[in-house]
């Protein structure tokens, strides 16, 4: 069995970084949107859960007086193909 953890966590903290910046020196106003996950079971230290419906972007926020949203995807290919978005992103 494949684990997936941490995946993305790289991207993630570099993301965080940036937002952290852009906001001490007040160039950027930026939120983490989080996922919608329905805790389904709970075992000792094992949490099971479901997303509960579509997420929305990954980010969103103002820069200059305009809003942004940014969707962070992480890979490990040379190329990023537009087709691994999908349409509610």
């Amino acid at each position: 069995m494949k684990v997936n953890k941490n995946k993305g966590m790289y991207l993630e903290t570099i993301i965080n970084n940036s937002i952290r910046y852009y906001e001490i020196n007040q160039i950027a106003l930026i939120r983490k949107q989080f996922v919608p996950v329905k805790i389904t079971r709970v075992i000792n230290q094992n949490v099971t859960g479901k997303l509960s419906n579509k997420g929305d972007v990954d980010y969103y926020g103002i820069y200059h007086g305009r809003f942004f949203a940014m969707e962070a995807k992480q890979t490990q290919e040379k190329v990023f193909y537009i087709n691994n978005l999908l349409n509610h992103q």
